[in-house]
C-alpha cells in the first residue's frame, strides 16, 4: 500500500506541480462551488468476455472540431464502466498513473510495461488501461498520434495531455467508488463535490488540447507560423499545453490564472490529489501525531486548500470533514 500511495505521490511532485509551475505562476483562489455545471453520471456497461467490457462509455454526439475529435475523457459519462473501476484497488490505480507518465515515450509497449512489473498488473487494470488507450485515440482524433519522447530526454512535464486528463478521471471515479464508508453521509456529500470538480478541472485541460490542435492545424494549413514547436498531428504535452496558454494570451493578468484554462485545471488537480495524499499520510499518524482523524484531515485541508478558499466553501469542506471515517476504513474500503 505505502508503494502505491509513494508512486502516485512521486508522479504529483515530478509531473503535475512541476508542469503548472515550471509555465504558469498559479496563485488565483477558485470558488469551485460556483463553477459545478452538472455532475458527472455514473454509467454502467454490460460485463463481456472474463467479467469486463473495455467499451468506451460516451456519446459520439459529443463531437468537438471537423477532425472527429470527442470529449472522451471528461464527458459526462466515464469512458470505462464504472463496475470495472469499482473493482480497482490503490495498487492499481498506481498502475494507471504509471502507465499515464510513460504512455508518449518512444517504443512504449504496453506488454513490455507489463512484462516490467512482473505480472503483477491484474486483468482489471489491463482492461482499464485499454479503454484509456482507446478514449485517448477518440478524444485526439485520427490525424492525431501520440508524441514520441525518448526516455533520457524525458522531462517531469513531458506526460501526454490526454494522459494525464485519462489517469485523473480514472482515479476521480474510483475515488468515489472505493474511498466513502457506508454511513458516511456528510462526508460523501464533499467526496462528491469533490468528484464534480476534478471532472470539470480535466474538462478544462480536455478543451484546451483541443483548441490547440485545431489551432495548430489551421496555421499550418496557411502556411503560418505556429505558436509552438510541437506537430499539429502529434498529441501535446502538459508542457506543450501550458505554454500555447501563455503564448496565446490567455492569462492576460499573469500570475493569476484565467479560470477556463489548462492551466487552471492543472493546478487544481495537482491540489486535489496532493490534498487526498496527505489525508492518507496523516491518518496513518493517528494517535501518534494527530490526536484524531478530523485532526489529521484539518491538518492537510490547511496545507493545501487554506490560503484559497473563501468562507462559503472552507464552511462546506469543513462540515464534511467533522465526519470523516477512519484510517483503518479508509484503507479496508480502498484495498
Amino acid at each position: 500500500l505505502s508503494s502505491c500511495h509513494e508512486t502516485i505521490s512521486k508522479w504529483l511532485n515530478s509531473n503535475n506541480s512541476n508542469a503548472a509551475s515550471s509555465t504558469i505562476t498559479a496563485t488565483s483562489p477558485l470558488g469551485f462551488l460556483s463553477r459545478y455545471k452538472r455532475g458527472c453520471s455514473k454509467h454502467a456497461n454490460n460485463r463481456g468476455e472474463n467479467g469486463y467490457s473495455s467499451s468506451v462509455a460516451y456519446s459520439a454526439s459529443s463531437s468537438s472540431s471537423s477532425s472527429q475529435r470527442q470529449m472522451a475523457l471528461s464527458h459526462s459519462e466515464p469512458f470505462v464502466s464504472t463496475d470495472i473501476i469499482q473493482d480497482m484497488t490503490l495498487r492499481d490505480i498506481a498502475h494507471v498513473f504509471c502507465y499515464a507518465s510513460r504512455v508518449n515515450h518512444a517504443g512504449f509497449d504496453r506488454q513490455q510495461f507489463y512484462a516490467e512489473h512482473d505480472d503483477k498488473i491484474r486483468s482489471v487494470t489491463r482492461t482499464v488501461l485499454e479503454a484509456l488507450d482507446q478514449a485517448m485515440a477518440t478524444s485526439r482524433g485520427p490525424k492525431t498520434e501520440l508524441t514520441s519522447i525518448v526516455p533520457s530526454d524525458a522531462s517531469s512535464d513531458s506526460m501526454d495531455a490526454l494522459a494525464f486528463c485519462g489517469a485523473v478521471r480514472i482515479f476521480a471515479e474510483w475515488r468515489s467508488l472505493r474511498c466513502i464508508p457506508q454511513g458516511y453521509g456528510k462526508y460523501a456529500f464533499g467526496m462528491n463535490m469533490s468528484h464534480r470538480d476534478v471532472c470539470q478541472n480535466v474538462q478544462k485541460v480536455e478543451e484546451a488540447v483541443h483548441e490547440m490542435l485545431m489551432t495548430e492545424q489551421a496555421a499550418a494549413h496557411n502556411g503560418e507560423e505556429v505558436a509552438t514547436k510541437v506537430s499539429p498531428q502529434q498529441s501535446p504535452t502538459l508542457r506543450d499545453v501550458l505554454q500555447y496558454e501563455v503564448k496565446s494570451n490567455h492569462h492576460p493578468k499573469l500570475p493569476i490564472l484565467s479560470d477556463r484554462s489548462a492551466g487552471s485545471g492543472v493546478l487544481w488537480v495537482q491540489r486535489q490529489i496532493t490534498y487526498y495524499g496527505s489525508t492518507l499520510e496523516n491518518s496513518a499518524l493517528v494517535p501518534l501525531h494527530f490526536p484524531d482523524p478530523r485532526s489529521a484531515y484539518l491538518a492537510a485541508y490547511e496545507k493545501v486548500y487554506g490560503p484559497y478558499h473563501g468562507f462559503l466553501t472552507r464552511t462546506m469542506i469543513l462540515t464534511t470533514i467533522d465526519s470523516c471515517p477512519t484510517e483503518y476504513e479508509m484503507r479496508r474500503e480502498m484495498n
